[in-house]
């Protein structure tokens, strides 16, 4: 009688134990989750850098109008939200018939639009999932407060949207920054 050993695998044991793939391919999975993440956070800094670059941009110009505000001076803003209303406002007391404040009037209302989307990439939870369609989607968790009430929100973008948010406000950004120029200069006293 001949002595035979069976080879079967252990009910004790999980499956990754005993063939090394899954280890390999959940090690590739996570290195990948790892690198969407790292693309995401790369695409929320140019964001916010528009952004910045933007309010910057806002507060720089009101400082200098403030010195040339003709009828109705003004004051400047903690807040970036109520800077660019406070800048509208000076725009239509100070300038009413100015085309150029005429038309940065209307970019800056779109900006003013576009900074609350800024308190969402600022302040909201980001996570970060694979997508069939696209290399990454990002959902924003977040909180915004009106009439003294705090309502959650949830944004969702994937790849190409974000990319394309992104294009949007740098577009809109060097369209502000270009007529805030054109209107310091139009204003500013000849030398």
């Amino acid at each position: 009688m001949t002595d035979r050993i069976e080879t079967c695998p252990s009910e004790d044991l999980p499956a990754s134990e005993m063939d090394p793939q899954p280890l390999a391919k959940a090690a590739c999975a996570k290195q990948q989750h790892a690198g969407r993440i790292a693309a995401v956070n790369h695409w929320r800094g140019q964001c916010l850098d528009n952004f910045a670059r933007g309010e910057h941009a806002i507060l720089a110009t009101s400082e200098r109008l403030l010195a040339l505000a003709t009828s109705q001076p003004f004051k400047l803003e903690e807040a970036a939200g109520n800077r660019t209303k406070v800048l509208i406002k000076a725009l239509v007391e100070n300038w009413p018939k100015n085309p150029i404040s005429i038309r940065l009037n209307g970019l800056l209302d779109q900006w003013s639009i576009r900074e609350k989307e800024r308190n969402q990439m600022v302040h909201g939870r980001f996570a970060v999932k694979s997508a069939q369609n696209s290399d990454w989607v990002v959902i924003i968790d977040y909180n915004s407060v009106k009439k003294g009430v705090c309502l959650p929100g949830r944004a969702m973008l994937d790849e190409r949207q974000a990319q394309a948010f992104l294009k949007a406000i740098i577009a809109e950004r060097r369209l502000l920054e270009g007529s805030l120029a054109e209107l310091v200069a139009a204003l500013a006293p000849p030398d």
